[in-house]
């Protein structure tokens, strides 16, 4: 094959077509009709000679073939943005750029002075912060929106393409305000004394509540049944500070407000959990060296900022 007859538009629009999982939706993102984003398509799939995508009335399937395909969309995608960036960097048009995700625990706690840190002195770098749960920090990454992310790991999991490096562990446990009527019992806790109250608990597509919900079977503690389930560090942290609710949440996120005495750690029979939070980022050979730089940098100011907040504990 002549992959000179390969147009570059055309695969590009295909891999719009594929993430975007209908031609109408493709077309609307990219600002042209359907019947010319159709033609593209077909062109495609003519100079290659096999059909990529099977339309139906659900959307669109992509063919084995198109699978395949997109794999490779991605990679020289990714690499036409790369090298279109690294042009305008070094004439001088336009700054260093980095996409970085943060799970809500991150973004809270040590995601802002890692990211100070980052731009200190450095008048041609942008970042661009992406808060969300772990699940969609994965697409993103996967889809070339995130550069890499932050986030709680999970032995389990099996991110091909994607690498992932440790960071650091934090813990886990029960918070509740100083004026929480449990405060008075500090010390003579047990499991019958959290009956009764409500729960602020983790989001229901977070690891961190099949974890804390395993955690209360083996004490065989009947699980909450009046709970707010949340992603939003924010919002915990404030009902917490204007209600009797006991919530499941990282130490970390309520380090100020446990040093002023605003907020009280509830210790009893039960174990505080810890987590590992770890940098995940695409697996790639030619990533440029501004990239490889940023990436360092940001995991050095990242550790050094936890390091610093454990010190003064």
């Amino acid at each position: 094959m002549n992959i000179r007859k390969l147009s570059v538009p055309s695969l590009l629009d295909f891999v719009t077509i594929a993430r975007c999982g209908s031609i109408n939706k493709a077309a609307l993102e990219l600002n042209i009709s359907q019947s010319s984003l159709t033609r593209s398509l077909q062109r495609l799939e003519a100079n290659l000679g096999a059909q990529l995508i099977i339309r139906s009335s659900q959307g669109i399937e992509l063919t084995d073939l198109g699978k395949r395909m997109l794999e490779h969309g991605f990679a020289i995608q990714e690499e036409l943005r790369q090298a279109s960036t690294e042009v305008e960097r070094v004439s001088g048009k336009t700054p260093d750029r980095i996409a970085i995700g943060m799970s809500p625990t991150i973004a809270q706690a040590v995601g802002p002075r890692s990211v100070l840190a980052l731009v200190h002195g450095k008048s041609q770098v942008q970042v661009q912060i992406v808060e969300a749960i772990k699940p969609h920090l994965v697409d993103e990454l996967t889809l070339g929106k995130l550069d890499m992310f932050v986030a709680m790991s999970n032995t389990e999991e099996e991110l091909p393409g994607i690498q992932i490096e440790y960071l650091f562990s934090d813990s886990v446990g029960l918070v509740v305000r100083r004026e929480h009527p449990l405060v008075d019992r500090l010390g003579k806790l047990n499991w019958r004394d959290l009956q009764g109250f409500g729960w602020i608990l983790p989001d229901l597509r977070a690891r961190m509540l099949h974890r804390a919900t395993a955690h209360f079977e083996r004490s065989e503690f009947e699980f909450p049944r009046n709970v707010i389930h949340t992603a939003s560090i924010a919002f915990a942290k404030q009902t917490v500070l204007i209600s009797d609710r006991i919530a499941i949440v990282p130490f970390s996120v309520f380090r100020s407000e446990l040093r002023a005495g605003r907020a009280v750690v509830l210790e009893g029979p039960w174990a505080s959990m810890s987590r590992d939070f770890c940098l995940y980022s695409r697996i790639e050979k030619n990533r440029s060296s501004v990239f490889a730089n940023l990436k360092r940098a940001f995991t050095h100011h990242l550790r050094a900022v936890v390091s610093t907040e454990n010190a003064l504990e």
